[in-house]
């Protein structure tokens, strides 16, 4: 499984999840199973200076659209190690 960049995933390293709305969705990626992605949640509460909070709950992915269309990417974005420092986020 890809991110958008077209990049693996790796275990342990830190994503933003997008399309969540007004929320920051950041998690570690833990596993791929046949059917989904699994990410795990990362306890930050952290307000970004009024930007949205941090949401921490785990995420599970589908890699399927319809009944048979299997995904390659998933709308996820590694997270830099300037904003992980920057926002504290481990």
């Amino acid at each position: 499984m890809k991110d958008l960049e077209g990049k693996e995933l790796e275990v342990g390293a830190i994503y933003h999840i997008l399309g969540s709305g007004r929320h920051l969705v950041i998690c570690k990626f833990k596993a791929e199973t046949e059917v989904s992605v699994i990410f795990k949640p990362i306890k930050n509460y952290r307000n970004l200076q009024g930007q949205p909070t941090i949401h921490t709950w785990k995420r599970v992915l589908t890699k399927y659209w319809g009944s048979n269309i299997v995904y390659t990417h998933v709308g996820v974005i590694r997270v830099s190690q300037e904003i992980l420092d920057k926002y504290n986020i481990s």
